[in-house]
């Protein structure tokens, strides 16, 4: 369980390492020498994780507490150790705990550093950026092509509820400020909500992306000309699609859709 939770990134639980590590050193009295000397190993892994994987309270706790267990464990396995042998291994225990407690440190300073710099990046960025989740529309185009559809577009034309509902199944996740100011899209917890009031160019471009997605495409690129707003508004902009691709497989739990909006400039080309 600890090592599919650490496998998985999740968050480890100090309790959970506490409870595990307690429960191999308590074998200790009752194996073998050969068995109890491979316990203090696992409990030394047992604290690296807990270390890596819980708060910087926890990983000082889990770290003494495995350290400890640790040397308890030994000593039902090599019950002639000496005074030196145990100053040598609470060196060695010791030693690996605080360097691994200070490149935990280093590590998860470095990370939030990074999280900050894209989060300031995100909410600064002047291109209106959407996080969408597509992993119940994905689901939804399976049923439709077990259903015998072929061509999207065509079943959009034919039955325009379609649209409405593959667009409810997209999940808007978080939004830019640049978003918030552009369009409606960004206060809906769906597309569904944007596409329910959409101008017909604003259904046509819902249209394209659902397509592009239903093709497997991995980009997208449009170019949004004089689309009206319904406060009267026009909106001219260039809107990227993206699908990432993550450790060779794409995710559509977190596509990406940004939006230049260049309605200025094309007035002033105009004019």
């Amino acid at each position: 369980l600890v090592g599919y939770r650490a496998r998985k990134g999740r968050p480890l639980s100090g309790s959970l390492l506490i409870l595990v590590s307690s429960s191999l050193a308590a074998m200790a009295p009752f194996a073998d020498t050969g068995l109890a000397a491979s316990i203090p190993p696992v409990l030394v892994i047992l604290a690296l994780l807990g270390v890596f994987s819980t708060t910087r309270r926890s990983a000082i706790r889990i770290a003494i507490w495995c350290g400890g267990l640790a040397a308890w464990s030994l000593a039902w396995a090599y019950p002639g150790f000496t005074l030196i042998d145990w100053v040598v291994v609470g060196a060695v225990l010791g030693g690996t705990s605080v360097s691994a407690y200070y490149v935990f440190l280093w590590a998860d300073d470095a990370r939030v550093q990074e999280e900050l710099g894209h989060r300031v990046l995100f909410e600064s960025s002047p291109v209106a950026i959407w996080e969408l989740d597509y992993s119940d529309t994905i689901r939804a185009f399976e049923t439709l092509r077990n259903d015998g559809v072929v061509d999207l577009r065509s079943r959009f034309a034919t039955e325009p509820a379609t649209l409405g509902e593959l667009a409810s199944s997209i999940v808007v996740g978080r939004v830019n400020p640049a978003a918030n100011r552009m369009g409606n899209a960004a206060t809906a917890e769906t597309l569904g909500d944007f596409v329910a009031r959409a101008t017909p160019s604003q259904r046509l471009l819902a249209e394209d992306i659902l397509v592009a997605a239903w093709e497997g495409r991995h980009d997208l690129v449009l170019d949004v000309r004089r689309v009206p707003e319904q406060d009267g508004r026009r909106l001219d902009a260039v809107v990227h699609w993206k699908v990432p691709v993550v450790n060779g497989r794409t995710d559509y739990s977190r596509v990406i859709m940004t939006a230049s909006d260049l309605t200025p400039v094309r007035e002033a080309e105009e004019r």
